[in-house]
């Protein structure tokens, strides 16, 4: 199978750009550029992966925790299923945040709390590189993303474990929060929905 054969294979069940978006993940391209690869040849691991993650995605599993990563404030994040993918509204609270940081604080000590992937403590860190970010969560599987996210970005955040401010004893000049708010339910149709 050529990469031009995958996505006329993929096309048939899952939208063009998924299928480009899959098959540059299985292949180690990059997206924009997977159409310069259409005679190359896939290896059968390759084909039976392409395929698994086709079928997978049709199954409504969003495409991020199919390729672990999402693009999030111009920062390239491992997400799992142990954590949300963030949203597009998330990246209006960064920025939002950052503005109001920059306007009213010197080397600020910022917590993000309940940090799951860490989306939000480490966009904010990479564009406040005076900051003293702590990143919070209850979830060890969340933090434990959250420290891939760090380690592979090498922002210097610290990483702690706790139920809301239970293991907190710092102070800080701003605390963001964007905790799971939705029932269980809602959120596998949410996540079909934002990923159509």
């Amino acid at each position: 199978m050529t990469t031009e054969d995958a996505i006329i294979y993929g096309k048939k069940y899952i939208s063009s750009t998924e299928t480009k978006i899959l098959l540059a993940s299985v292949m180690n391209h990059d997206t924009l550029e997977i159409i310069n690869y259409l005679k190359e040849e896939l290896t059968s691991d390759q084909e039976d992966l392409f395929k698994k993650l086709v079928e997978s995605r049709k199954e409504n599993i969003p495409v991020q925790y199919l390729t672990n990563s999402v693009n999030f404030y111009g920062l390239m994040l491992y997400v799992d299923k142990s954590v949300l993918i963030p949203r597009f509204e998330t990246e209006e609270l960064v920025e939002n945040a950052i503005k109001l940081i920059n306007e009213r604080f010197v080397n600020p000590k910022i917590l993000d709390l309940c940090c799951g992937s860490g989306a939000i403590g480490l966009a904010i860190k990479s564009k406040i590189y005076d900051s003293k970010v702590t990143m919070s969560d209850i979830s060890k599987e969340a933090l434990a993303v959250a420290n891939k996210n760090k380690e592979n970005l090498k922002l210097d955040v610290e990483i702690i474990e706790s139920d809301l401010f239970q293991n907190i004893n710092d102070k800080f000049d701003c605390i963001i929060s964007n905790p799971p708010y939705i029932k269980n339910d809602e959120e596998k149709e949410d996540i079909v929905k934002n990923n159509e």
